[in-house]
């Protein structure tokens, strides 16, 4: 939802967006990856000026039982160390990585900056 809107904007700024996709071949300008089995065609990242990490299990899809609370934390945290593994053992990295996943966890905290050390709000 939020990536795709992203891309379409992006692509309307000029950009060439490159979308990592679970589903091998999705198009031209997709890069395969699987973050529970630890596999990305890092190749296909070559040339790639900045990375923006979106990805993870549905949060408004089904009841938040322990078992999917689990699920959506280890879908973000794979995710996340896979492409952060990926990005720094690449000869020329992309300048910038963001990555925004359950930001309500912090709460509306003003202009206050948080970081992965605050708690929940």
């Amino acid at each position: 939802m939020v990536g795709r809107a992203l891309a379409h904007r992006l692509e309307h700024g000029e950009a060439e967006v490159v979308a990592l996709s679970r589903k091998s071949g999705e198009g031209m300008n997709s890069v395969s990856w699987d973050p529970d089995g630890g596999v990305i065609e890092a190749n296909k990242l070559l040339g790639v000026s900045a990375v923006i990490h979106l990805a993870g299990e549905n949060i408004a899809e089904g009841r938040w039982s322990a078992s999917k609370k689990q699920r959506i934390r280890e879908s973000r945290t794979r995710s996340t160390e896979l492409l952060v593994r990926t990005l720094v053992s690449m000869e020329t990295r992309p300048t910038v990585l963001i990555s925004a996943s359950a930001v309500g966890f912090y709460g509306d905290r003003g202009e206050t900056i948080l970081t992965e050390k605050e708690g929940a709000g």
